[in-house]
């Protein structure tokens, strides 16, 4: 998935168009950049299908491993966007840890926001190149859902991780919500690897999917409402709604 720079681009697709056919309702699409939750929209269109695109994909990535990556996923994530509970087995949860981390890196080709953050590092694009169909080392992905209609959302948050002395390396958190899957994907640069663990309201919204720990059931027993997952996209914040969540049951209408 290395960035492209002469011949041989081709346009590829942060969400794959494949995806909202799984939708339970289809019609025109509507597009919207924003900073974030009640920021400004800096740019909305409409179109009849997925038109989020980057050409700083590689053909040979694009048709090849990127393209069976998203014919592997599609048996379990279309399951999950329709809210069809499911257990997920290592397999599966890698395949789609592995479409997430690819998905993540996409969508930061399309959506740069240097005014709240710096690109990925350009070492993640050529691990997940290298690993294509499982998550590149360094990444860990979680997965909870979401309890409100259908969307199609992405939220990428930079992340700095502090080590010995003065020394600070970029990592990144990229939270996206795919019909009523909510997956989050951590990324990082720092020498020595090491693990997150979401503690409290957070752990009883997620379950990690990767480095596998063991089957998943899904959905977890308290899918997210509007202010738990803006909340959740921030894993490292306090934010004010945090002072609530922990309280809240099953939004209303999941089944």
């Amino acid at each position: 998935m290395a960035k492209s720079t002469g011949m041989g681009r081709t346009k590829e697709h942060g969400f794959a168009r494949w995806l909202l056919s799984e939708f339970a309702e289809n019609g025109l699409v509507r597009h919207t950049v924003s900073g974030g939750r009640d920021q400004p929209v800096k740019r909305e269109w409409t179109k009849k299908e997925l038109d989020a695109v980057t050409r700083k994909v590689c053909s040979s990535c694009n048709g090849g491993w990127m393209n069976d990556l998203e014919v592997a996923v599609r048996p379990v994530l279309a399951s999950l966007i329709r809210g069809h509970g499911r257990t997920l087995y290592k397999d599966g949860q890698q395949r789609l840890a592995a479409w997430a981390v690819k998905t993540a890196l996409a969508m930061e080709l399309i959506v740069p926001d240097p005014e709240f953050r710096r690109p990925i590092d350009v070492r993640h694009y050529r691990e997940m190149a290298r690993c294509q169909n499982q998550p590149p080392p360094k990444t860990q992905v979680w997965l909870g859902a979401w309890g409100g209609q259908q969307m199609l959302h992405y939220w990428s948050k930079e992340i700095v991780v502090q080590g010995g002395g003065s020394k600070s390396v970029p990592a990144y958190s990229s939270s996206m919500t795919v019909g009523h899957a909510v997956i989050q994907v951590l990324g990082h640069s720092y020498p020595d690897d090491f693990e997150v663990t979401h503690q409290g309201w957070r752990a009883e919204l997620s379950e990690k999917i990767w480095p596998y720990q063991g089957a998943v059931e899904w959905p977890p027993a308290r899918p997210m409402d509007d202010d738990a997952l803006w909340a959740f996209m921030r894993p490292f914040e306090e934010v004010p709604e945090t002072r609530t969540i922990a309280s809240r049951h099953r939004p209303n209408g999941w089944t």
